[in-house]
């Protein structure tokens, strides 16, 4: 016979199956546990099974017998939630590839860093509540050492930004590019490379091609940060490494100063020139990177 005892029973097991099953799902899904998921799944068809047969024990209570309509609720409750977790398991098992909204985001961290220049490949996978990521990239330098240290700045920030990641694998290989991305402060938009970098007015940016010489892509912008009171030089390198320049032609050193360290850090090189025009400079510069006759040069 059913009494209010029992129905009290069945609720208070309704109400704990709903908890447990809600705080297990949110630490799973926090500490991306397959398992932790899997058992608050299971603790939510519970609650539903539970209100189901706490339906049927008041439908009896006031003298309805719905016993075989939620026995067919909790069937259809199993399955579904059965093929969830099976699916689930499978891709588990599988290897399953990271999901695309995460894959974007650490294709963005790549990207973002000035010295990339294209990603050969990017693959992520998952197994259990750990993540894999591999990638090839190609750089914009030939310093193996800055190399390794950039890969190092790109896995730190992609560890930062995207958790539960057990192994970030990143192979790199120099750029083979033949197009050169120069740059230099400009006095006037007459061309006269100016002596100072950070309060340059203007700088000119080009393209040189370095198996011919030829020249192309010529631009001229005014320096954003010419007058700011302090750090205007680090600000330009910072400019300049964001317009992905792979030169500077400069009549003053930059050794030992900020922005030279903070370009060359970052593999752009720093040509000292004693000719006072750009256009003469970068000539010069183009009899000096053309490969000579017979030689492959990519």
């Amino acid at each position: 016979m059913i009494t209010i005892p029992v129905i009290a029973a069945a609720l208070a097991a309704l109400v704990l199956s709903i908890l447990f099953g809600w705080y297990a799902t949110i630490v799973g899904r926090r500490t991306n546990s397959p398992t932790m998921v899997a058992e608050g799944k299971h603790r939510q068809v519970d609650a539903l099974s539970s209100a189901v047969v706490l339906g049927s024990l008041v439908s009896n209570y006031f003298g309805h017998n719905v016993d075989r309509i939620a026995a067919m609720v909790v069937l259809i409750f199993i399955v579904f939630a059965g093929w969830e977790l099976l699916s689930g398991g499978i891709r588990v098992l599988l290897d399953a590839s990271l999901d695309r909204k995460t894959m974007q985001q650490i294709e963005t961290i790549i990207l973002s860093h000035p010295q990339v220049e294209t990603i050969e490949f990017l693959v992520g996978r998952s197994a259990g509540r750990y993540r894999f990521v591999e990638t090839n990239l190609t750089l914009r330098m030939t310093d193996l050492k800055k190399a390794h240290q950039i890969s190092q700045e790109i896995e730190g920030a992609i560890r930062e930004q995207v958790p539960h990641l057990e192994r970030v694998s990143i192979h790199y290989q120099p750029s083979r590019s033949i197009h050169l991305r120069v740059a230099a402060p400009l006095a006037d938009m007459q061309g006269a490379i100016s002596d100072h970098f950070g309060e340059a007015p203007y700088f000119v940016f080009a393209v040189l091609r370095t198996d011919t010489g030829e020249i192309g892509g010529q631009e001229i912008l005014g320096n954003p940060f010419a007058d700011l009171p302090k750090a205007k030089g680090m600000r330009v390198a910072e400019w300049l490494l964001e317009r992905r320049v792979d030169l500077v032609l400069v009549r003053g050193t930059l050794k030992g100063k900020g922005p030279g360290y903070a370009l060359s850090d970052a593999g752009v090189e720093l040509h000292l020139t004693d000719l006072g025009n750009f256009y003469d400079a970068l000539q010069a510069l183009g009899k000096e990177t053309v490969a000579p006759a017979g030689t492959n040069r990519e």
